[in-house]
């Protein structure tokens, strides 16, 4: 079983060996892609209320095999170092491109919201699924971790555009 965890790593997981994309990977970039024209397409109300069962069906089956794709990484990351056994796999749970990932993938199984502001929120949630090609991005690598470095300084930034935000809006009120 090993040995089938082992490959089904090398072939789910972008850049781990080789320079060139798997079959597999291929695949999960197009459905990505696709899923998100999808969004796009369905959020033209016509186009949706004619093709609703269409568009329903079709939530269900990207949903699907989205969800698997989400197993099998939780399956395989054990073959990383830093990620093995339990409490490896549950940190892999609980990373950023994870959280991203299984964000992405909830509002698949969604249904039955037809408010306005809800089904464009849930949509936005979808489109984070093109966001999952980010994790396999150099630039995006670099931002993060420029990010991540001057968190503090940010902080104190946003702080104190939020205070200035605060007072302004009280004179205003006042």
């Amino acid at each position: 079983m090993s040995g089938f965890r082992k490959n089904l790593f090398k072939q789910i997981n972008i850049g781990t060996e080789k320079k060139k994309f798997s079959v597999l990977q291929k695949i999960i970039i197009f459905l990505i892609v696709t899923s998100c024209l999808i969004v796009v397409i369905e959020s033209e109300n016509t186009i949706y209320v004619r093709n609703e069962i269409l568009f329903d069906n079709l939530r269900l089956v990207f949903g699907f095999l989205f969800a698997i794709e989400y197993l099998a990484r939780v399956y395989v990351v054990g073959e990383i170092r830093e990620y093995k056994g339990f409490f490896g796999r549950l940190s892999y749970i609980f990373s950023f491109w994870a959280i991203i990932d299984l964000l992405a993938l909830l509002p698949f199984f969604i249904s039955g919201i037809n408010e306005g502001f809800l089904l464009r929120l849930f949509r936005l949630l979808r489109l984070l699924s093109f966001a999952r090609l980010g994790k396999h991005s150099e630039a995006i690598k670099n931002i993060i971790e420029a990010i991540s470095l001057k968190r503090t300084n940010l902080s104190f930034q946003l702080s104190s555009q939020q205070l200035c935000c605060l007072f302004h809006l009280l004179s205003c009120i006042y």
